[in-house]
């Protein structure tokens, strides 16, 4: 949310358009973090138990510092 309302308003069409894109961007992306960390630092393990889960936490925030840095 913090990067998506962080332009500055132009005028209702522009940036609430501006908006739901990149919130709908940063939505999808929470659903496809956990694939890409599956994928990613332990491929053939299924993320399940509290160990992996604390990787998969640790992933959303890298991926969410990531997606800050590049919008």
């Amino acid at each position: 949310m913090r990067v998506a309302f962080s332009a500055d308003f132009v005028n209702w069409v522009v940036s609430f358009t501006q908006y739901s894109l990149i919130l709908l961007l940063c939505l999808g992306s929470l659903a496809g973090i956990p694939w890409l960390a599956d994928l990613i630092l332990v491929p053939g393990v299924k993320i399940s138990n509290v160990g992996a889960g604390l990787i998969e936490a640790f992933a959303y925030i890298a991926a969410s510092f990531i997606i800050a840095l590049c919008l």
